[in-house]
């Protein structure tokens, strides 16, 4: 019993010195991001044609993306017989993810989250596989929405529909070997093969794929809402801006050494809106985008902080 109480206030004691050490890394590393956007030479005058109208649709829209993306997470989970999971306990493991990325590997956001869900599911398989989901769900939707909408940008709307049966014939197939898959991530990560007892790989990869579609397709959204601020939104097609929205993504995701990919995501963006703008306007816009994605990070980030450990602490059991 003592030795017990004694192995609870260590982890209390880590907790108190982690989550407040964390927290103050990541404030340094908005403030890092803010130094960075502001250093930047930028015609001032620029402001004062920005339609802050545009602004907040723009922020709005982000928020759209969120909620999007905790509900992805939350079905992710309750199909995995994890149905107790609430939206605002969804939330705050996304908090916690959103914390994470701006360490260095990114990596550490996916393993605080993980750690949190043990403790409520008590299935570390459970856990690996869920996130499984969502990583592949998030990168396959990713490649599948920029491949089609550069399609159809291009005006190939035969291999753009021939694509997208195939991208259908995809995630059905990902979905039917989902034993395979998990295998295949339990090998990279140096673990003895499982035997799937449910199906909720099968059931969640379908669902959580739709709804990264839809986060890709509203993010792009943003990015046109945030041009339609300094009005140079005409001339651009939604199917442009999505393929772009997405490959800015999934560059700065790749960028390991950067964290949530700051400056390699802007990079992107910068790169080709500047083909049909001012660069000084291409390079506003994917600063204030960077801005508004921070806002949504610190703010789920302090919600992790105040609500985390209360919250998520319960333990779970499955099929209620």
């Amino acid at each position: 019993m003592v030795e017990l109480k004694n192995t609870h206030l260590k982890k209390s004691r880590l907790q108190v010195v982690i989550w407040p050490a964390l927290y103050v890394f990541i404030l340094f590393s908005v403030l890092l991001a803010l130094d960075w956007a502001f250093s930047l030479e930028i015609d001032r005058q620029l402001f004062d044609v920005l339609s802050y109208q545009w602004l907040s649709a723009a922020i709005f829209s982000q928020a759209l993306v969120i909620i999007v993306f905790i509900r992805a997470w939350q079905y992710n989970l309750r199909l995995h017989e994890l149905s107790q999971i609430s939206f605002l306990q969804a939330t705050l493991m996304i908090g916690i993810n959103s914390i994470g990325k701006y360490t260095p590997g990114k990596v550490l956001g996916v393993l605080a989250r993980g750690s949190a869900l043990y403790k409520m599911a008590g299935d570390g398989k459970v856990v690996v596989q869920a996130t499984i989901v969502e990583q592949l769900a998030l990168v396959h939707s990713g490649v599948l929405v920029a491949l089609l909408s550069w399609l159809i940008d291009k005006n190939s709307h035969t291999l753009a529909l021939l694509l997208l049966v195939l991208g259908l014939f995809s995630i059905l197939l990902i979905a039917r070997f989902d034993e395979l898959v998990v295998n295949s991530a339990f090998k990279l990560l140096k673990k003895p093969p499982v035997t799937l007892m449910h199906t909720g790989f099968r059931q969640s990869y379908k669902v959580v794929f739709s709804l990264m579609a839809l986060m890709w397709v509203i993010s792009a959204l943003t990015l046109y809402l945030l041009m339609g601020a300094f009005d140079v939104a005409n001339g651009w097609s939604i199917y442009a801006l999505i393929w772009i929205t997405v490959i800015s993504y999934l560059s700065g995701f790749l960028a390991f050494f950067t964290p949530a990919g700051l400056g390699v995501r802007e990079g992107v963006i910068v790169a080709i809106l500047s083909t049909q703008m001012s660069i000084d306007v291409a390079i506003l816009i994917s600063v204030l985008h960077r801005l508004i994605t921070l806002m949504f990070d610190f703010l789920l980030g302090a919600l992790a902080l105040l609500f985390g450990n209360s919250r998520l602490t319960a333990p779970i059991e499955e099929g209620n």
